[in-house]
């Protein structure tokens, strides 16, 4: 099933609006609507969130295992013909596992790390492949796939301009049941 994201844009005009015998130098009337825009964007990039997590008593030989494992992790995604500025650290995290004894004193009990990677799947078809692929290579968690739209300003532009027009029908439509002349834009917001 392929998701579709949908981009959302809501645009508010405000425009005076005279009637053909008043006399424009009393205070301006304004008309204030809200349009909508929204487009459809077929994704064409996946990201996965791929983890290698390790605990153990001392910090070396588990920040060790980590680093290990994560060098595997990132060969099979290499393997994959994904690019290295497709694959980015997204956490590093060395925390203290503590334990308590009988009068609730904190005892140090080993350490907790943890090594994540965002990796960008440019090419759809690769994403079952990647996904086996680290898990075989020792990956502890993934999160994903989230299927994205790479480029998402193209698509917010389209969808601003979509609110636009509907904005400025709503206001034309006002003014001619009012029976007065839309004027230039005041003020918009995006």
């Amino acid at each position: 099933m392929k998701r579709i994201p949908v981009i959302f844009c809501i645009a508010f005009l405000s425009a005076p609006i005279w009637a053909n015998d008043v006399v424009h130098d009393k205070k301006e009337r304004t008309v204030t609507v809200q349009g909508e825009g929204k487009v459809q964007a077929v994704p064409d990039i996946a990201t996965l969130s791929v983890e290698v997590s390790q605990e153990g008593e001392d910090l070396d030989p588990v920040t060790a295992e980590v680093r290990r494992q994560m060098n595997k992790v990132l060969d099979s995604v290499k393997a994959q013909a994904i690019d290295e500025k497709d694959i980015q650290t997204q956490v590093y995290n060395v925390r203290p596992k503590m334990e308590y004894d009988k009068r609730s004193n904190p005892q140090r009990a080993g350490y907790a790390v943890t090594n994540r990677i965002a990796i960008k799947v440019r090419d759809l078809k690769k994403v079952g492949k990647v996904l086996s692929a680290v898990i075989k290579r020792g990956a502890t968690t993934v999160n994903g796939p989230d299927f994205e739209v790479d480029n998402r300003k193209d698509f917010e532009r389209k969808a601003l301009a979509a609110a636009y027009e509907d904005a400025y029908g709503k206001a034309a439509a006002l003014a001619q049941a009012a029976g007065v002349k839309l004027g230039e834009i005041v003020s918009m917001n995006p």
